[in-house]
């Protein structure tokens, strides 16, 4: 069992005085690539000496989950403004007309993070048919991973577990996630709330790994999948009961990793870094 991060982490308050005198014009291209380097390399750094496995570079390029596939796909834009599920942060939400891949996504670390293919499309204004929409990002993705060769990648699908949900997944939505589970060999993190219907519906469907969000959602029943834990709170600077937590996990038979339930970046960086040495501890108590 090792630790692991789930997406994007919080820029370094040193990072972010950086990337805004970028955009005033008082730094370099140059100079904000070099702040992206040391800010991914120092990362780097922090998860060897907690043991975090396989490692992440941050995602401090990406300025929301779906930015940089605009900007790697061709047919596909980034619209307008849009807020991201309940949170403080907004994305640019994709108008998707049509998918090919042409390369240029940002990527320095071993575990490639992607947009889940039923999130990808209900936060997307999509311009096609539904079956041809996850056809064609299929295609994408795989094209993407042949090109990046990450040593692992993770499909975040926090639509499919989001509590406030206006929309509803199909069978064939299910179907189609685990479709790119397969292909990819990906895991499946679920996450904003109650995963357990889409927990139960991807074990039955063979996918070679599940993510769970056991903060915002209830206990769930060990269904003998290979699993992800999502165990701390990346949206709330409180900092978990060391007991609680390792009682929570060895409820499970399967664990390959412990986590946070989402990605960090809702967290001040030190808050971040406390959660990662959190972690870190659970891992080393059960060990």
């Amino acid at each position: 069992m090792k630790p692991t991060l789930v997406g994007i982490h919080p820029r370094p308050e040193w990072l972010v005085k950086l990337t805004r005198d970028y955009d005033r014009g008082r730094a370099s291209k140059e100079e904000l690539d070099e702040g992206f380097d040391r800010a991914e390399e120092e990362l780097k750094e922090l998860q060897s000496k907690w043991n975090f496995d396989p490692k992440v570079d941050g995602l401090f390029r990406w300025q929301d989950m779906f930015r940089p596939l605009t900007e790697a796909i061709d047919g596909v834009k980034a619209g307008p403004l849009t807020r991201f599920f309940d949170n403080n942060t907004f994305y640019r939400r994709p108008v998707v007309k049509g998918l090919k891949y042409v390369g240029g996504v940002p990527f320095k670390g071993e575990k490639l993070i992607l947009p889940g293919p039923y999130t990808f499309y209900v936060l997307s204004e999509v311009e096609m048919g539904k079956s041809s929409f996850y056809q064609g990002l299929l295609s994408v993705y795989k094209d993407l991973v042949d090109d990046l060769r990450p040593k692992a990648v993770q499909l975040n699908e926090p639509a499919l577990a989001y509590r406030y949900r206006k929309w509803e997944p199909s069978e064939e939505d299910y179907d189609w996630v685990a479709t790119f589970a397969r292909e990819l060999d990906a895991s499946v993190h679920l996450y904003f709330g109650d995963p357990s219907e889409a927990y139960v519906f991807l074990a039955e469907r063979e996918v070679p790994e599940i993510g769970l969000d056991l903060v915002e959602g209830p206990v769930l029943e060990d269904l003998g999948v290979p699993l992800t834990l999502g165990v701390v709170d990346g949206r709330n600077t409180y900092m978990e009961d060391l007991n609680y937590l390792v009682r929570v996990v060895t409820s499970f038979q399967e664990v390959r990793y412990v986590a946070p339930n989402c990605d960090l970046e809702f967290l001040p960086y030190e808050y971040a870094k406390r959660k990662m040495v959190l972690l870190h501890a659970l891992v080393e108590v059960l060990s």
